[in-house]
């Protein structure tokens, strides 16, 4: 009995750790262009970003996504607060902040009132230990940097339905 129960919460570790493994790109720029992410319903992502760049490429690619409100915050105090207010259905949360450690940031957006909602880190270390750290502390999904929008979309998609 014991191994069946452990087998089945064992799997649903893998897979949620499975969205933490790098996957491949989306076959065919087509097929990521035609995607929108929870059609037919207004979702709200809410990015936060220690970079500029980030959140000027992250800001890009969220036009192609027309049901969704795409928010950014530049600092650790304006991110936790716009995640309060608009109550996002995906956090999207830089590794390293200008003003606070990316890690203890998912711990404190996980100790929130309503902390249901995916988080996906953008690092810089492909590393498993990376992946591991910011799983433990309560990420959803880990994407190394350089950023594939292919990639990108999917995962996107996959969070989003899973929230809905």
């Amino acid at each position: 009995m014991r191994g069946q129960s452990g087998d089945a919460e064992q799997g649903q570790s893998r897979r949620a750790l499975t969205l933490l493994e790098p996957k491949a790109a989306v076959s065919g720029r087509a097929q990521a262009r035609s995607w929108h992410p929870a059609q037919g319903s207004r979702r709200t992502v809410v990015h936060l970003s220690g970079e500029p760049e980030t959140r000027v490429v992250l800001g890009r690619v969220a036009r192609r996504w027309p049901t969704v409100r795409f928010e950014a915050a530049d600092s650790a105090a304006t991110g936790v607060r716009l995640v309060n207010e608009r109550r996002p259905d995906l956090v999207v949360l830089d590794a390293v902040l200008r003003d606070a450690d990316g890690e203890a940031m998912v711990r404190t957006l996980r100790a929130g009132d309503r902390c249901d909602f995916p988080i996906l880190v953008l690092g810089n270390d492909p590393g498993p230990r990376e992946r591991a750290r910011f799983a433990w502390a309560g990420a959803t999904a880990y994407v190394s940097r350089p950023l594939r929008v292919a990639e990108l979309d999917r995962i996107v998609r996959i969070l989003l339905e899973a929230s809905a």
